[in-house]
């Protein structure tokens, strides 16, 4: 058996893009305990596959749109106070 974990970008019921996030076989042979669901270090990276997906998108949206998260401007001043962020 086969798990896909797909994101999709959606703008008011239209798909803007699609992008598979993992793929994961699970053998369908044998039931145990351990082949069950995900171990946390597989949930940890799923997590942070998805998160930086999701962060990756949003500020690609944002910049195609021409604005910029405030966020980002604070970052840009403090680093130049800085020798290493």
């Amino acid at each position: 058996m086969e798990w896909i974990l797909r994101l999709e970008c959606r703008d008011t019921n239209r798909v803007l893009h699609q992008r598979d996030v993992t793929k994961r076989e699970c053998p369908t042979d044998v039931l145990r305990p351990e082949g069950v669901g995900l171990s946390l270090l597989d949930a940890k990276v799923l997590l942070r596959s998805i998160q930086w997906n999701l962060v990756r998108d949003h500020a690609a949206h944002h910049a195609a749109a021409g604005r910029v998260a405030h966020y980002w401007n604070i970052v840009d001043s403090q680093s130049e106070n800085t020798e290493c962020l």
